[in-house]
């Protein structure tokens, strides 16, 4: 009897964690992709106005950047460079967030991208950011993507 009960509580207990989890990720989550949202946008409109030194900022001092058909970019100063390579090609980028899961301090972006080149190439693709959070801070961690 006491088997029972014990298991009985144990299943309670364990019930009442889970769903109180869940609703607390749905409240949280949403708070998430709106912020994951925002920087994401603000990470767009700062490589439309050239700033490469605040793109790279925008990252965390370990991340990666994994570009199609490219080597993996590591350290700040190199993801810099990078991001201005492509502010020199004279292309646009748009982003569009489809989804954002987060738990604790970390999260994943899932978008789609249109970039338009200066000569008015247009090409789509999708993207995955997987994002930490430094205090109240989002930072890129992990940034891959490809076309089409």
């Amino acid at each position: 009897m006491n088997r029972i009960i014990l298991t009985l509580v144990i299943l309670i207990a364990a019930v009442s964690v889970s769903l109180g989890q869940a609703k607390g990720n749905k409240v949280a989550g949403d708070s998430v992709r709106n912020q994951i949202e925002a920087v994401s946008q603000a990470f767009a409109k700062t490589l439309s106005k050239g700033d490469a030194a605040k793109i790279a900022g925008m990252y965390a001092d370990d991340a990666r950047v994994m570009p199609p058909n490219g080597s993996m970019v590591q350290e700040r100063a190199k993801i810099q460079q990078f991001w201005q390579g492509f502010i020199d090609s004279g292309a646009k980028l748009s982003l569009n967030t489809t989804g954002v899961e987060a738990q604790g301090n970390a999260a994943i972006e899932v978008g789609t991208f249109e970039l338009v080149s200066p000569d008015g190439k247009r090409e789509s693709g999708k993207f995955i950011v997987v994002w930490r959070r430094y205090k109240k801070d989002w930072k890129i961690a992990y940034d891959i993507w490809n076309s089409n």
